[in-house]
């Protein structure tokens, strides 16, 4: 029984990585799949049969992998080297688990995006309890090795994003990245690489470029397509903490 069995070739495949702590949030970036899917179909539009994608797949491993006779290495190891792009999401700790996950996914060749959302204060509620401040500590320290090692040519560091204050700003952040790691995916995913650029005067606050008139959004985009060479996909700058994202 294959776990990719059921993934066409066609599909942009968000693996979503995360600690049972974090479930409501990671239930909040599952309920993103149609706003990613209008984000490709925008896509598609400009590049028609040039897209190598046709539909997104959020894989998330409890609802996903229901029913497959195998151990939970087994299932994910397939889903972690096919995924185009993982989202890693955490809220108190990180797991074993988890942390083996994105590590994997992290070293990929070629290398693939990577999200590590984490939140911006520790889990007051629990302060006092000794396991839940060595966790939050835990977390602390993995979140500050990923952005560690930028002069190692061995190394891949994770470049930082905002860290999310409640679950509707989680949802902004891993939409906007979504959004903004996008033309990368479509211009890797390509048999015949075609140039896409992010546009980036489209790419503002994400509060404010999913405002813009659909019309001037395409106009643009198919200008950019056809004039503009690829560009790095860069991550979300703020004046507060942040979480990280890696290519």
């Amino acid at each position: 029984m294959d776990v990719l069995s059921g993934i066409a070739k066609d599909t942009l495949l968000v693996f979503v990585g995360y600690s049972d702590d974090a479930s409501a949030e990671v239930d909040a970036v599952i309920g993103l799949q149609e706003r990613f899917q209008a984000a490709l179909e925008i896509r598609r539009e400009v590049m028609g049969q040039r897209c190598p994608f046709t539909r997104v797949k959020i894989w998330e491993w409890k609802r996903d992998a229901a029913g497959f006779p195998i151990g939970q290495a087994g299932l994910i190891d397939p889903i972690i080297e096919r995924a185009d792009i993982a989202i890693f999401v955490f809220k108190d700790r990180i797991g074993d688990v988890t942390w083996d996950e994105l590590k994997r996914f992290r070293n990929k060749q070629p290398p693939s995006p990577t999200l590590t959302l984490f939140p911006d204060r520790p889990p007051l509620e629990n302060i006092h309890n000794l396991a839940a401040a060595k966790a939050w500590t835990g977390l602390l320290e993995k979140r500050e090795e990923l952005t560690h090692g930028w002069q190692d040519p061995d190394n891949r560091p994770i470049r930082q994003i905002d860290d999310y204050r409640d679950v509707e700003h989680l949802k902004q952040i891993t939409l906007a990245q979504f959004e903004r790691n996008l033309p990368h995916l479509l211009q890797c995913g390509s048999e015949d690489p075609v140039q896409v650029a992010a546009a980036p005067s489209l790419l503002g606050p994400p509060e404010f470029h999913r405002c813009i008139p659909r019309a001037e959004m395409l106009d643009t985009i198919d200008r950019a397509v056809s004039t503009s060479p690829i560009v790095a996909v860069e991550g979300l700058s703020g004046s507060g903490k942040s979480s990280i994202v890696s290519h």
